[in-house]
């Protein structure tokens, strides 16, 4: 059959509107440039599940992941957000880089959206949103809630003949060289004492259990006082006696969890995550014997226990070009089913969720661990300038930690220099 004239250019016409609105409907697909942490908590494969089944939701959204190891996490953000780029639309924030984010105008102020979901808001851990809360304004999504966690190996511990963990950093000295005499392990432990955040992490919850803290009401530097200088010395004796593992002053997290997973070492200082990679089987040589305790403190100080906050929030870029369509991602990503699902590596921050039986009887070890453990957090000092007093600090640990300088003279030479950018 002959097509007329007019059927022809009927169809050619019908053939141009559909390429009109399929190129329409494709230019309509929603970007969002996501930051995960490639470190610790969710896994980036569990990261990208998640962004999967938000896409299958969103047809009209995509995202796309950049994974980033936690030591380079504030600078490469810090330069596209400095720049006022909008290549990022959701900001991965450790809790003490919130204030200088907003200081900076990176961030948009989100209150109007949290006080209108009274549910979200309510639920929701006051821990967690304190992160968030700057100057009476929500400025992020509370996403992770964590804190360092005290690991021990039960057979190795047991084969040395001590029937429980440590209590405090002294009796922890003891055990440890309990365990080296008996041959059991070379260096009975392992820190995160590179010359990165990790070390002030440790330092933090060290410095805490001696009674110890970074600033004053005033802000000013005081961890160069007569507690942290016995926080550092101690650090630094058990290096000097090899209770510590010489490593320890070049090694992350991963590092820790690695020699602990070979059975390398009898006790180790960790973020929630490893308590599950440590005792899977495919992936640990001690599965099984991995437990956790609560976090030592010095003994005399009248305190029970102390460790260090490292929660994270993610924000909305000022500079995003989709704030509504990402705020609508982070509702979906820290949600409350997420949450549930994937709670084996980073417990949720909702009230309601810790209380639930089927997320206790998930997580038998780290909830009630997380209870106990989390009323002992502290927090790094929260400071607009928290990226330049760290890396002072950083060094001034490692000039102590390689004997480069006394613990008195490595910590008063940062407490100089501190005191010169507060």
């Amino acid at each position: 059959m002959k097509m007329s004239k007019k059927m022809i250019m009927l169809i050619v016409s019908l053939s141009v509107v559909m390429l009109l609105v399929s190129s329409v409907l494709v230019q309509a697909k929603i970007t969002l440039n996501f930051i995960g942490m490639d470190q610790a908590a969710l896994s980036p494969e569990e990261m990208d599940s998640i962004a999967r089944e938000y896409e299958a939701l969103n047809p009209d959204v995509e995202i796309v992941t950049t994974y980033i190891g936690y030591d380079a996490l504030h600078d490469k953000q810090a330069t596209v957000l400095a720049a006022k780029s909008g290549a990022i639309d959701l900001v991965n924030m450790d809790c003490v880089w919130v204030s200088e984010f907003i200081e900076a105008g990176w961030i948009i102020d989100v209150t109007d959206r949290i006080t209108a979901d009274a549910e979200l808001l309510e639920d929701t851990l006051e821990a967690a949103w304190d992160m968030v809360l700057y100057k009476g304004k929500y400025w992020g999504m509370p996403w992770l809630i964590d804190a360092k966690y005290f690991f021990y190996n039960d057979d190795i511990l047991s084969q040395a003949g001590i029937s429980a963990p440590p209590r405090t950093w002294q009796e922890f000295s003891e055990q440890c060289q309990k365990i080296k005499d008996a041959g059991l392990v070379e260096y009975p432990t392992i820190w995160c004492w590179q010359q990165a955040e990790s070390a002030i992490c440790d330092f933090a919850l060290i410095l805490a259990g001696f009674g110890g803290k970074f600033v004053d009401e005033d802000m000013n530097p005081v961890f160069n006082d007569a507690n942290g200088v016995e926080a550092l010395t101690w650090m630094v004796d058990t290096m000097e006696k090899d209770l510590s593992n010489p490593a320890s002053i070049v090694s992350d997290e991963m590092e820790v969890l690695n020699t602990f997973n070979q059975g390398a070492a009898a006790f180790a200082i960790n973020w929630l995550f490893m308590n599950d990679v440590a005792n899977d089987p495919a992936e640990s040589q001690v599965a099984g014997h991995a437990k956790m305790a609560l976090m030592p403190a010095g003994s005399g100080k009248g305190i029970g226990s102390a460790t260090v906050d490292g929660s994270m929030a993610y924000a909305v870029s000022a500079f995003s070009e989709n704030k509504d369509a990402a705020w609508d991602y982070l509702q979906y990503f820290c949600g409350k089913d997420v949450q549930k699902r994937y709670s084996a590596r980073q417990l949720p921050t909702r009230k309601s969720l810790l209380a639930d039986p089927e997320l206790i009887a998930a997580q038998p070890v780290t909830v009630p661990m997380f209870k106990e453990q989390y009323p002992y957090v502290v927090a790094r000092p929260v400071v607009p300038y928290y990226a330049e007093f760290s890396k002072i600090l950083q060094v001034a640990l490692q000039d102590a930690l390689t004997g480069k300088k006394s613990p008195k003279k490595a910590l008063d030479d940062a407490a100089k220099e501190i005191k010169g950018i507060h």
